[in-house]
């Protein structure tokens, strides 16, 4: 057996990052009006978005941040993006929520970010710091 070559994963596509990339198509937009919009959070602070931005489009190749700072579309990568891609029949999606057409700004959730000492659970890895963002009807109201 080749332990060597490692493991691999795509991303998942979500309702987000499909409301980005119809956002997206019609040029490239600064991260609060991205964020803004496809969150229903308008005028989300920067550093908010910023951190919504990097979580939802890391490794993803299709979206990318050009020199002014504002993010676009990879054409080229597009075609290849995972959203274009069925599910398999053995990975059905999951039922919609009973708030799935619901705007963020309307509903309260908890945004928890943990730091951590490395990925290795079973190693010597440890958590090092724990946040989290109380938001209701689309304020930030606890931080922890």
């Amino acid at each position: 057996m080749d332990l060597t070559r490692g493991v691999y994963s795509e991303p998942e596509d979500t309702l987000l990052t499909s409301r980005a990339l119809d956002y997206l198509k019609a040029g490239p937009a600064d991260v609060v009006d991205l964020i803004g919009h496809i969150c229903s959070l308008p005028g989300a602070p920067r550093i908010v978005a910023e951190h919504m931005a990097h979580a939802l489009f890391t490794g993803r190749g299709e979206f990318v941040r050009g020199l002014d700072g504002r993010w676009m579309i990879e054409e080229g990568r597009l075609a290849h993006s995972i959203s274009s891609v069925p599910l398999p029949a053995s990975r059905s999606p999951l039922p919609a929520s009973r708030f799935a057409n619901e705007p963020l700004n309307k509903l309260s959730y908890v945004v928890v970010d943990t730091e951590t000492t490395g990925g290795r659970a079973w190693g010597a890895d440890r958590i090092t710091e724990i946040a989290a963002v109380v938001v209701r009807n689309g304020e930030i109201v606890e931080l922890f």
